[in-house]
């Protein structure tokens, strides 16, 4: 596959427990990830610039006709938005706040949302970005211990996926083309 694999995760999850494959059924998980991502957007958005922006940029992105045709398809990108913004979410309170564990959470969402889509790599610089703020203001002597520690588990994450992907034989066949030519 092209895409990272919680697209199909998600889909034979709902199939297995619900024992059918009818079109509501699959489209629910992606339409409560779709709803769940404009409450991330709300809370990143309020605290990075107060309510009353937080609810404008959430109900514009909750509008938005992209937006809410992801949302209604079986396709990755209602996880994705909820995955990079929760990551970012996290990252944002981890610099605000210095609580550890908003680094692991945000290492985490990070990760889901490269597995639900490599395009989640945009995500990756200001991430980073948050991160390198809270180091630098973090007194904590362990803060090179957590990023190591937060960092193998994002590898570890991503690693159980996209090394299997770029190893198996058929991906330079298969996907050469599809990422290094131009196609309409």
């Amino acid at each position: 596959q092209r895409k990272g694999p919680v697209q199909y995760a998600v889909t034979y999850l709902v199939s297995i427990l619900s024992r059918t494959q009818n079109e509501l059924t699959l489209r629910i998980p992606f339409a409560i990830a779709g709803i769940l991502s404009v409450f991330v957007l709300y809370f990143l958005v309020r605290e990075l610039y107060g309510q009353k922006v937080a609810a404008v940029s959430s109900f514009l992105f909750s509008v938005n006709g992209f937006f809410v045709a992801f949302s209604r398809i079986v396709q990755y990108q209602s996880f994705n938005y909820l995955f990079y913004l929760s990551a970012l979410y996290f990252f944002v309170l981890l610099n605000r706040y210095r609580q550890i564990k908003y680094l692991y959470f945000g290492s985490f969402f990070l990760a889901l949302g490269i597995l639900t889509h490599y395009d989640a790599v945009f995500v990756i610089l200001p991430s980073a970005y948050f991160v390198f703020s809270w180091m630098k203001k973090s007194a904590d002597l362990k803060a090179w211990k957590h990023i190591v520690m937060s960092s193998l588990l994002f590898t570890l994450l991503v690693s159980i996926f996209y090394v299997p992907f770029f190893l198996y034989p058929s991906f330079s066949s298969d996907n050469k083309d599809y990422l290094f030519t131009n196609q309409p």
